[in-house]
């Protein structure tokens, strides 16, 4: 996992949070600005407070910068695979990408169709969606993953 430039500097108010404690810290500290926005009040912060959310605004932003990059590298190299003309070509840039994004359990699926049916994220319409998407999306590549070892010891000992 990449290390975060603002890692080194987490305020004081985060320390003691774990990674999800400090996201929902970060989703109540957003709902009371939007609740302060809506209502047209002030809403009044200690200085540690706005530090850690600052910080983690950043955290949001690197995220959302990575995840950037990533789609569009992964555009890059299904422009690449179907630019190649030479078949083994073709595979290995893709299953090249697949190693970079540490997707190792497609080679035991033996339909494309199971593989995009299981592992297919819907496109959200809200935060709330997109992290439940996550969750299960997390869940289904846990099982895959237990159940590669089993697909590889299988698959060496019919070979």
């Amino acid at each position: 996992m990449p290390k975060f430039a603002l890692e080194d500097d987490t305020p004081a108010i985060l320390i003691k949070m774990s990674y999800q404690e400090r996201w929902a810290w970060y989703d109540s500290i957003l709902k009371q600005i939007q609740k302060a926005s809506g209502e047209d009040k002030p809403l009044e912060m200690s200085p540690d407070v706005v530090k850690g959310f600052n910080y983690m605004m950043g955290l949001k932003e690197i995220k959302y910068c990575q995840g950037v990059a990533n789609h569009h590298n992964a555009v890059v190299a299904m422009a690449c695979a179907s630019i190649e003309t030479d078949p083994l070509k073709v595979k290995e840039r893709l299953e090249d990408y697949l190693d970079m994004a540490g997707e190792t359990t497609w080679p035991m699926y033996e339909s494309a169709e199971h593989f995009f049916t299981e592992r297919y994220m819907p496109f959200p319409e809200t935060v709330e969606e997109h992290r439940k998407s996550i969750l299960e999306s997390q869940a289904v590549q846990a099982r895959a993953r237990e159940k590669l070892s089993v697909w590889e010891k299988q698959n060496k000992a019919s070979n």
